[in-house]
């Protein structure tokens, strides 16, 4: 047991005497590594691609649907959500807004935006209590869906 103890912690002690290996970064989009993903249907990667040549019809013409929309860019989104905190009992000098996703939209939802429509997710973040509010942005209507109740109860 000793030797089998000792020899566990010698070869511990060898792997950190290597030299890690230097970062390699992932490559952007459907061929990233699957560690790398979160979801297949989460296109957050897609506005950054400078170089759509090389993109599928399909997610060229979600692009352009992109562009041509009322909330093209994840700034708009973060703007839409802290706007529609403020309006709703405020927002903390804590809080900030942060997109953690684009994904499409496999319901209809009245009001808010159709099957296919793309639709940005942004969490409301406290800088000490970690997420107070997830804020769903439609890209094509820019309406705005919170998942929490944007009004905060009195006295917090």
């Amino acid at each position: 047991m000793i030797l089998l103890g000792t020899g566990a912690l010698g070869s511990l002690a060898a792997e950190e005497a290597r030299p890690a290996k230097p970062p390699t970064e992932e490559p952007a989009g459907p061929s990233a590594s699957a560690a790398g993903l979160r979801s297949i249907h989460d296109l957050l990667w897609l506005p950054k691609i400078t170089d759509r040549h090389n993109l599928d019809t399909g997610l060229r013409r979600l692009l352009e649907a992109l562009d041509k929309s009322k909330v093209p860019t994840a700034e708009k989104a973060e703007e839409a959500a802290l706007w529609a905190k403020l309006k709703a009992g405020g927002l903390l000098a804590e809080e900030g807004a942060r997109v953690i996703g684009l994904v499409r939209l496999g319901v209809d939802v009245a009001q808010f935006a159709t099957s296919g429509d793309l639709v940005w997710v942004v969490q409301i973040e406290h800088a000490v209590r970690g997420v107070t509010q997830e804020v769903w942005v439609s890209s094509t209507t820019g309406a705005v869906r919170a998942m929490l109740p944007l009004q905060a109860k009195p006295g917090q």
